[in-house]
């Protein structure tokens, strides 16, 4: 009988490990997001049909079985104005605090929200810069990479020191960077969203020059920007506000991953003509704009914005049953905006203000609903709380 138990659990293993899609090879400080799943399901034809004629009921619970709420600590010291990036790294968050409202400051906290420490090294001397517009976790250096937007990048360690600045990537060639992403150890990706004729760039960084430029926009479009970049199984994905596919981050180039099929709905943002630049104009010509995307090797997760109804709407691709739910509302009647979308769980972020958009009482446990009390009582400025969604 034991000898059939073990023959069995061997079965298991060797079954979970071919469901498995193959490892990118990337750094060894990566770490896989995919070690707590064995399956693994791929987007159907590379597309998913999404119906915004026929909204579908759903419930946070089919998909989560439990909510977390983490309240950042909130001092004299540690008060963020407005989020401009937000990251994890190794159960530690990183919350970029941006004008207006912010003061180009780097706040870490731990898994529980406490402080930990800033980068607050505004001004012109080494070390330091005048402006910020990303941060990430470089997997090849084992840093955190701070992007001046005129050019520099600077490296701190994880214990907030500095440990070096590039030199400048900028040029008349290359006028401004707002997002980045490290490809490999001297290949960065930039996105510039403004001032370019095209918005993905690849450079390198030994050689301190630009290999490939793409992704031309229409410069009335350019002012409309969001992150646009999400990481999955070690790839990094690109999509775009205005943009039916998204597209992988290749070696050398964009590569087209899948698309978004909204039936009649479906536009072409390049065939069309703004004569008017005002933004409710211009916005309102689109039936719906990309917000948020992410996946893990079972959903593809996105929000859409809603012009005309001046709302967003939530997209679900199960890639175990190809099905593609389009929920206006959850049954919860609460707002879900996915940031961060891993196998185990999904981040969100929101404001203390707007708290009771996204949560209720009776979506939580008691510890959780004792922290979601004590923060709605407080009438003062507190940081933002961080929604932890585990799936089932």
């Amino acid at each position: 009988m034991k000898l059939t138990h073990l023959f069995c659990l061997l079965l298991i293993c060797i079954s979970c490990n071919r469901s498995k899609q193959p490892q990118t090879t990337i750094s060894p400080n990566y770490e896989s997001i995919t070690k707590d799943t064995c399956v693994y399901y791929p987007i159907k034809d590379n597309k998913i049909a999404v119906d915004l004629k026929k909204p579908q009921q759903a419930s946070i619970f089919d998909y989560f079985k439990h909510i977390e709420l983490i309240p950042l600590e909130t001092s004299n010291d540690v008060l963020i104005g407005k989020i401009g990036k937000f990251i994890e790294h190794q159960n530690r968050y990183y919350i970029l605090d941006v004008p207006p409202g912010g003061q180009f400051i780097v706040y870490a906290f731990d898994a529980t929200g406490k402080f930990i420490f800033k980068i607050d090294k505004r001004g012109k001397g080494p070390g330091e810069y005048t402006d910020l517009s990303d941060i990430i976790f470089n997997p090849f250096t084992g840093n955190i990479d701070l992007l001046n937007p005129w050019g520099f990048i600077l490296s701190y360690d994880l214990s907030g020191n500095h440990v070096k600045t590039s030199t400048r990537v900028t040029n008349a060639e290359l006028l401004v960077v707002h997002r980045l992403i490290a490809l490999s150890e001297k290949m960065y990706v930039f996105l510039s969203e403004r001032r370019q004729p095209f918005q993905v760039i690849y450079y390198d960084m030994e050689e301190n020059k630009i290999l490939h430029q793409e992704y031309e926009k229409n410069p009335v479009l350019q002012k409309y920007s969001h992150d646009p970049f999400y990481e999955y199984h070690g790839q990094w994905y690109f999509y775009d506000s205005f943009d039916n596919e998204t597209y992988e981050l290749g070696p050398n180039s964009l590569v087209k991953a899948y698309s978004w099929d909204f039936g009649k709905f479906t536009y072409d943002a390049k065939k069309m003509v703004f004569p008017n630049e005002d933004p409710k104009i211009v916005l309102h010509q689109f039936p719906y704009l990309m917000s948020v995307q992410g996946q893990n090797n079972r959903y593809v997760m996105a929000q859409i914005r809603l012009p005309d109804e001046e709302r967003y709407a939530n997209l679900i691709y199960d890639k175990s049953t190809q099905d593609c739910k389009y929920i206006g509302n959850f049954t919860e009647s609460v707002e879900f905006r996915p940031l961060l979308v891993t196998n185990e769980y999904v981040l969100c972020r929101c404001y203390h203000g707007e708290l009771d958009k996204y949560v209720n009482e009776e979506m939580l446990d008691e510890t959780n609903r004792q922290k979601l009390e004590a923060l709605m009582k407080v009438r003062g400025e507190l940081n933002p709380v961080i929604i932890k969604y585990y799936f089932k």
